[in-house]
């Protein structure tokens, strides 16, 4: 019963607009037995509007319901992100990480750590992400990382990598879309 109303909700809430679309896509995320599109809907809509107190609040509940789901635990970490609390994004983040491999997790958990300036960290996030599947982005980060962290040679390596990638991309795209 409670997916036939958190449906029922997100329809509603997509048919709507202005508040009534916040109203309808909190009602589904309360009423949806699972983490659901609701759930990140209603965290970009908030945040794109500015209302990062609500949409912490929204994460921390969607955590709290759901604390063995990673995008709920990314939800909150890019939560506290918006409201400056970069330490307690960045155990979030880690907190995904630790459920699952996620290349969009180890890339703000990078952004995180460089935050702090702790380069080291930030750039083994950066490769994690890559290996994770981040793209070529992941390594451009990891070489900046590794450069500020001291290790120049690991930094060459990556950013060699970078350019490797980035240019057989723009080989292989077709004429005129490059």
């Amino acid at each position: 019963m409670r997916s036939v109303l958190a449906g029922w909700a997100l329809r509603r809430a997509r048919r709507s607009d202005g508040a009534a679309t916040d109203r309808w896509l909190a009602r589904s995320a309360r009423w949806s037995p699972g983490y659901s599109h609701a759930h990140a809907e209603l965290q970009r809509r908030l945040l794109a509007k500015g209302d990062h107190a609500t949409a912490l609040r929204e994460a921390q509940d969607a955590n709290r319901r759901f604390p063995k789901n990673g995008d709920a635990w990314v939800l909150l970490g890019e939560a506290y992100r918006a409201m400056y609390r970069t330490k307690d994004a960045l155990v979030a983040f880690e907190q995904a990480l630790m459920l699952e491999e996620r290349a969009d997790a180890a890339m703000a958990a990078g952004a995180a750590y460089r935050q702090l300036g702790d380069w080291t960290n930030a750039g083994a996030q950066f490769a994690r992400a890559y290996a994770a599947g981040a793209g070529p982005e992941a390594l451009k980060a990891n070489a900046e990382m590794l450069r500020k962290a001291g290790d120049g040679q690991a930094a060459e390596e990556a950013e060699r990598r970078w350019r490797d990638e980035t240019s057989a991309g723009a080989r292989a795209a077709p004429e005129g879309t490059a």
